[in-house]
């Protein structure tokens, strides 16, 4: 069992949990009309509701008619079968391109030695969890591995090195928080998206390679990774590019990571920058100053979260919203001069923090 924070906990159980009492051939679904997507899930309003609504071996089927309408099988929610200790075994289909948290926590899957290999549970070609204390410091994924499940990986404290597959498509959400011994990351090019804070609190991570497919990178992917220093990314990437060390939308519109291990203590963020990511400087403990552009219009949640050594930011004319707690944790902030006309989503900073408006 992981030891699994209190407050990481709360960030991550911010998204909806599904629930449903809709079964199809002893499966229970969440539909959704709009996208014709079905997720597989527990039965009533908590994984723990009922119990043993699944037993023996599951054979999950990539398409599912209700009322009349076929959707695709794309996702296992958190818990589907968590607590399910009669249940032996799941096939899971190629059209699953998301498993949630804990989907197999404490079922017969999960106390089945033949699942698991140095630390890690397998089911089929998805990684679905792993002992925190048990995985070793370099893992060799299975070369065939094409998912790993939101969480899988979270917490394991030992691991230095992973090496992943060129089959991966999918790296789940959280999926390496809080590996605080992991030093370097290369993603496969397979892979197309890095979901939110997949590599949270990752404090010894120095290195990220990115391929040329990545099309999207999630708020607070490299969050608090103090240590951050250098972010490699194919140079044919059609959606990111990277100054300075900083990584960028294409058109350099958005300003998506600053690594949080950078030494300056100044930055001058590029004229073109319109918004500013959700935790993109995030832990960024070395940077006292940051002079922002003219047009930028937007600073998004948690943005400068942890900026401590953080004494002065230069806000221009045309800013129009900084969201909520933007500039939490930057205790050496002691005044914001904002435009009058600048919106405030509830809390930005720490009580300390003097917010002045100006013409």
């Amino acid at each position: 069992m992981k030891k699994l924070s209190l407050i990481l906990f709360a960030i991550f159980l911010a998204a909806n949990v599904l629930a449903s009492n809709k079964a199809i051939n002893g499966i229970y679904y969440d539909f959704d009309k709009s996208s014709r997507q079905a997720t597989v899930t527990y039965k009533g309003k908590s994984f723990d509701k009922y119990q043993n609504e699944y037993q023996g071996s599951i054979e999950i089927p990539s398409t599912v008619v209700y009322n009349g309408v076929i959707y695709q099988v794309s996702s296992i929610s958190d818990g589907a079968f968590r607590g399910c200790k009669n249940l032996k075994n799941v096939t899971i289909p190629k059209s699953v391109n998301h498993i949630g948290m804990f989907a197999f926590k404490d079922t017969g899957i999960d106390a089945n030695p033949h699942y698991w290999d140095n630390g890690v549970l397998y089911i089929g070609n998805c990684i679905v969890d792993a002992k925190y204390d048990q995985v070793p410091t370099y893992v060799e994924v299975r070369s065939d591995t094409r998912l790993i499940a939101d969480y899988a990986f979270a917490e394991c404290e030992y691991m230095k090195s992973i090496h992943l597959p060129k089959n991966l498509l999918y790296i789940g959400k959280m999926a390496f928080a809080l590996c605080t011994s992991l030093e370097n990351i290369d993603i496969p090019a397979n892979v197309t998206q890095i979901e939110e804070l997949s590599f949270w609190a990752c404090i010894n991570l120095r290195r990220v390679q990115l391929p040329k497919s990545i099309s999207g990178i999630a708020s607070g992917a490299f969050g608090g990774c103090i240590r951050l220093d250098s972010i490699s990314l194919d140079s044919v990437n059609e959606s990111y590019s990277i100054k300075d060390g900083v990584l960028f939308s294409k058109d350099m519109n958005t300003l998506v990571c600053y690594p949080a291990g950078l030494k300056q203590m100044t930055y001058t963020i590029p004229v073109s920058v319109r918004q500013i990511a959700s935790y993109s400087f995030e832990a960024a403990i070395n940077l006292q100053y940051v002079v922002l552009p003219q047009g930028l219009k937007i600073i998004r949640k948690g943005a400068f979260m942890g900026c401590e050594s953080l004494k002065e930011v230069s806000v221009n004319k045309e800013l129009s919203l900084i969201e909520e707690d933007a500039f939490s944790r930057c205790v050496q902030l002691m005044v914001l001069r904002i435009p009058k006309a600048t919106k405030l989503e509830n809390k930005i900073g720490e009580p300390s923090l003097k917010i002045e408006r100006i013409k």
